[in-house]
């Protein structure tokens, strides 16, 4: 875990990337949300930071280095096909972006 103190508040992160890591790297680290999604459980991956910090980078990326949200489909519809025999999945997927204490749907 890593903390942030500032103004007397304590954030807490379950993971923080340095600039160096892969979009591989951040996707490993999240890959088993996607199981736990599939197994019926919420799930919400949250990229955070200041301006030009490489959120977007990290959740959309380009096409030959795809982000978050491209690995993340890939895994869930590779799950779906292995399943699709024995499990029917009924599917629901929002993206938001907070933007100046705005809510945007990005779809």
């Amino acid at each position: 875990m890593s903390h942030l103190q500032t103004q007397c508040k304590l954030f807490q992160f379950d993971r923080v990337f340095s600039p160096k890591s892969s979009q591989r790297d951040i996707f490993e680290e999240v890959q088993s949300l996607i199981q736990s999604a599939m197994e019926g459980f919420n799930v919400c991956i949250m990229a955070y930071g200041q301006t030009g910090s490489g959120k977007t980078f990290s959740m959309i990326g380009e096409d030959e280095n795809p982000g978050l949200y491209f690995s993340a489909a890939d895994e869930i519809y590779r799950i779906l096909r292995a399943k699709q025999s024995h499990v029917e999945f009924d599917l629901s997927v929002s993206v938001i972006e907070i933007y100046n204490e705005q809510i945007r749907d990005l779809l």
